[in-house]
């Protein structure tokens, strides 16, 4: 079972949201991070340099790791997210077998593979994936959520992991409905 951890960043025990409260109106590419960790049910990480980890998992799970909030018929000018992309990086390998997907509620693995995020070893960035069929989002050119709302969602499967850590990177713009990302 994933263990959702209490984080300071985020302020509550809630799915970190994209765009986070209030953010309708910045300006330029805005960036939210989700880390997570291999830890027990009830939030105690395995490593004790994932303390902060915004999700702690043991076994075979499937998570939403943010939730994404499209536009909104009651504020004329909320005209939804574009994410231009999401980055996964194995900051310690996880237990072998352990496969991770990074996606949404459309595609388990839109967002990076199995085979790009390649969790049983360090991954400083997205070397496993030169196939753009594992980074189908990404190669696409991002996102948008519009009028509706989704979820990024984390797979884990094949194995329970008992050490690990997964770093996820979103990329995004929050949009107006007068036509404008920014």
């Amino acid at each position: 079972m994933a263990q959702l951890s209490t984080n300071d960043y985020w302020g509550s025990s809630e799915v970190p949201q994209i765009p986070m409260l209030g953010e309708y109106y910045p300006g330029g590419l805005n960036i939210a991070a989700c880390v997570i960790a291999s830890g027990s049910t009830a939030g105690v990480p395995t490593a004790t340099s994932d303390g902060a980890a915004d999700f702690m998992i043991d076994t075979v799970c499937e998570i939403d790791i943010f939730n994404i909030e499209g536009g909104s018929d009651t504020d004329a000018d909320a005209g939804g997210v574009f994410i231009v992309s999401a980055i996964p990086i194995v900051v310690t390998a996880f237990t072998a077998t352990v496969n991770i997907q990074l996606g949404d509620c459309n595609d388990s693995d839109g967002w990076a593979a199995e085979a790009a995020i390649g969790a049983t070893s360090t991954d400083y960035g997205i070397t496993n994936g030169a196939d753009t069929s594992d980074f189908t989002y990404n190669h696409l050119g991002g996102v948008y959520y519009g009028s509706s709302s989704g979820n990024m969602k984390l797979v884990v499967d094949t194995a329970d992991p008992a050490a690990g850590r997964l770093d996820v990177y979103v990329q995004y713009f929050v949009c107006r409905r007068t036509g404008t990302c920014n």
